[in-house]
């Protein structure tokens, strides 16, 4: 099949009207279509924000394509600016890590030759996307200014670390100004010394590791003191989060009165997406065959599938690929598809994400170990081929599609039993699922 441009969701999928379908656990039956509400449209240029962004930030802002600021950096930036230690909870795609980043890049001294900001990550594959994000940012540091000053080759103004890239293994090797790093390479790599100097540290999607109590004791044990650096905490979910707050300042991980919550909820940012299930109707059903002639029907160019167990990957790839060929007529192109796995090296998935990015591949099967902080805007659609187990789950699996405001599409495979697993986490996100097929 050769990628086709895709097309915008507006208010149908195919030639059918999305108002026809069945929706799920609501009085009416009219489907209500999720849309942005005002205030996550209201842009503001980026120097019209209270705080000093340097120009040559705007300027490669504006050439990566981000022209204006949204809700969730016009409340967290001027904040983070401020010193203050901040909590912010706010959706997937919704620009967290430019929020971070923006003041990170704008208050470090890129002539001091120590780490001075750190940025824990859960997995790899989420450091090396903020990795790559803050290298473009940064790619155009005017030589001249107070900003920079000329680095040796060894040196990069941003580093990016793990246990499998131990690229700062001893003390003789050059630091960056701005270090990110997954858990288990900052506590293998990392010393006190290195971080005494640490002026901001980000902990993002803590809420998948720092509330378990044998992560948060030795990231704190490796962290400044906190009356000597700014804590920034982002994530997508945070439960009981009354009660975290609590815990910051009960237990002087942040600063008393110096911690600001931003949480970003529904009134203020909901992207545009459409959620569906397929009702497998009977036990034998195959899924495989139904997201295969889904996928053909769509012929959107790319598309992210998530299964429950890494182990199964190659399996279900070799299905669709068979599947694919049974459907299709010989003078049809192959499936291009790719698996994300835990089992292969950094260096491997790394590779894979970027084929899936920048080549031809179609789709990218994927379990919800790695999905975490993965953005890639040209995906529209996200089909959960087997269930996920959670609300928070589905929050991050959903978050894949439709970033940035985009529009696109969640369809989630499930069996009778699964139903009530789907009417929860329509009542706690507050959305509705459509089934598809339209009747």
């Amino acid at each position: 099949m050769r990628p086709m441009k895709s097309q915008p969701l507006v208010g149908f999928i195919g030639s059918v009207s999305i108002g026809t379908g069945r929706c799920l656990f609501s009085k009416n039956r009219t489907f209500y279509r999720s849309s942005h509400y005002l205030s996550a449209c209201i842009a503001t240029k980026w120097n019209n924000l209270p705080c000093s962004i340097p120009d040559w930030l705007i300027v490669n802002l504006e050439k990566q394509g981000f022209q204006h600021s949204n809700v969730v950096q016009q409340k967290a930036i001027p904040v983070i600016f401020s010193g203050k230690d901040i909590v912010l909870v706010a959706p997937t795609g919704s620009g967290k890590t430019l929020a971070f980043l923006i003041p990170l890049l704008s208050l470090v001294d890129f002539k001091k030759s120590w780490i001075q900001a750190l940025i824990l990550v859960p997995t790899a594959e989420l450091g090396f996307q903020i990795n790559r994000l803050a290298r473009s940012l940064c790619s155009s540091l005017p030589l001249s200014s107070t900003y920079y000053q000329p680095r040796s080759s060894e040196r990069s103004v941003v580093g990016f670390l793990s246990k499998e890239e131990r690229n700062i293994r001893s003390r003789k090797e050059k630091q960056p100004v701005i270090m990110i790093s997954t858990l288990d390479g900052a506590l293998e790599c990392l010393s006190n010394s290195c971080l005494e100097r640490v002026k901001h540290i980000v902990l993002d999607e803590f809420d998948d590791y720092f509330i378990r109590s044998s992560w948060r004791s030795k990231i704190l044990g490796l962290l400044p003191s906190s009356h000597s650096r700014q804590l920034i905490f982002s994530s997508a979910t945070l439960q009981q989060s009354q009660h975290f707050l609590y815990q910051c300042r009960q237990q002087k991980w942040t600063r008393q009165d110096e911690l600001e919550y931003i949480q970003i909820d529904k009134t203020e940012w909901i992207p545009k997406v459409v959620h569906y299930y397929y009702l497998l109707k009977e036990e034998e059903e195959n899924r495989i065959q139904v997201l295969i002639n889904i996928w053909r029907q769509q012929k959107f160019p790319k598309a992210i599938v998530f299964i429950r167990e890494d182990s199964k990957l190659t399996h279900i790839a070799q299905l669709l690929q068979e599947e694919w060929q049974r459907q299709t007529s010989t003078t049809e192109e192959n499936l291009l598809l790719v698996c994300l796995s835990t089992d292969a090296s950094l260096k491997s998935r790394q590779h894979v994400i970027r084929m899936f990015c920048d080549g031809d591949v179609n789709l990218l099967l994927i379990s919800g170990q790695l999905m975490r902080g993965l953005d890639i805007p040209q995906v529209t659609q996200v089909y959960n081929l087997e269930w996920t187990d959670g609300v928070e789950e589905y929050v991050h699996r959903a978050g894949r599609s439709a970033r940035w405001l985009r529009e696109g599409l969640v369809l989630s495979f499930v069996r009778h039993k699964e139903l009530f697993a789907l009417e929860r986490v329509s009542n706690q996100l507050n959305i509705r699922f459509v089934q598809w097929p339209f009747s």
